[in-house]
């Protein structure tokens, strides 16, 4: 057989993609935006929805705003308690 003479049959098993190119191995990882909480690719620089960057830094002002939030409010609660106490 010349190379240029296929069956349709031989022709549609070279162009059909391997089984293995079918599969999914890697679930699309996604988180949550820090700004809007959609879902966002893992390796997105930006938020489609908001805008916002996807970074670690973010990630790290969010928890020194949750941290500063809640230290504050901690140290109050602990005075009006040994007020109370005393």
């Amino acid at each position: 057989m010349r190379p240029h003479e296929y069956h349709d049959e031989d022709w549609a098993d070279r162009d059909a993609p391997l089984e293995s190119d079918l599969i999914d191995d890697d679930e699309n990882e996604t988180v949550n935006c820090p700004e809007c909480g959609e879902e966002v690719y893992e390796d997105s620089e930006q938020c489609p929805w908001c805008g916002q960057y996807i970074t670690p830094k973010v990630s790290e002002s969010r928890f020194e705003k949750i941290f500063w939030t809640v230290i504050p409010l901690g140290m109050i609660l602990l005075i009006l308690l040994l007020n109370v106490l005393l």
